[in-house]
């Protein structure tokens, strides 16, 4: 006999739909016990890495970055996001050796331009022709959506404005996006408070205010430090360098390994450690 099976009125049985009288009878589940994820709602967690300002100068660099990479295929992340100022000098050999060396990770690599990777003052097509052509875009990932911007404004590093040709975009592409969706923004100059900060911050954030914000990663500054935007967090990290130094004083490079889940973001400073 089913140990499951129960004995009902005849009442109770006309209660009951058929599908619901079978499984009390018979121990048989329904096929949609599990209630489907609600439109926009984020699938299952996943990792991915976010590094700052590789600096790439020459040969010895790419050797440096590949053991760094092999460090990072370890946490087997989705994807990687390069934040700005791949190269030191905004040349083609620069740029393509960072890029080849970033292809060894087997995953999704999403580029922005940082201020030194322009080859002059006006001139960043090195850096469209090999890492381009989009200054500005956005992608989706299990249920997420990610908004990378170009914050440049030539090889300017102080008293610096967003452009407003990346004002324009976001004025256009943002009402199309999702609002409910857990959005996360990433830019080479920070958003926060610091002296490297784009003087017309705030009048970009203000266009992000309806969005479900998750986080904020800036590069640039080559030190950690976080700030808040209303409840989220705006983050900068120690730069991913062979040569270049840290603002912070502080001697690691690394990068920041970053986890969501449940609609959060935890992240997590590595320490590159090459051998």
């Amino acid at each position: 006999m089913n140990p499951y099976r129960r004995h009902f009125t005849r009442r109770q049985m006309l209660r009951l739909s058929s599908t619901a009288l079978l499984a009390m009878l018979f121990g048989v589940r329904r096929a949609n016990a599990i209630a489907p994820a609600r439109k926009g709602a984020p699938a299952s967690g996943f990792q991915f890495i976010v590094v700052n300002d590789t600096h790439y100068t020459e040969a010895e660099c790419g050797l440096w970055l590949e053991k760094a990479v092999r460090q990072m295929k370890s946490h087997h992340a989705d994807f990687c996001i390069l934040n700005g100022d791949l190269s030191e000098n905004g040349r083609s050999d620069q740029l393509y050796g960072v890029c080849e060396v970033f292809k060894k990770l087997d995953m999704p690599v999403h580029k922005i331009i940082g201020n030194h990777d322009y080859l002059s003052s006006t001139n960043r097509q090195p850096f469209l022709e090999i890492c381009g052509p989009e200054l500005n875009y956005q992608f989706k990932h299990k249920g997420w959506q990610f908004i990378g911007l170009d914050s440049t404004q030539g090889t300017n590093v102080y008293r610096t404005q967003i452009q407003p040709e990346t004002m324009a975009w976001v004025g256009r592409t943002l009402p199309t996006m999702d609002q409910t969706r857990p959005t996360v923004l990433f830019t080479h100059f920070p958003l926060g408070k610091n002296i490297t900060r784009p003087t017309n911050s705030d009048e970009l954030l203000a266009h992000f205010e309806p969005f479900q914000m998750r986080e904020i990663f800036n590069g640039h500054w080559h030190g950690i430090s976080e700030t808040l935007w209303r409840d989220t967090s705006i983050v900068t990290d120690r730069c991913c360098s062979r040569l270049r130094e840290n603002r912070d004083g502080s001697k690691e490079k690394g990068y920041f390994l970053c986890r969501a889940s449940s609609g959060k973001i935890t992240k997590s400073f590595i320490s590159v450690t090459p051998t």
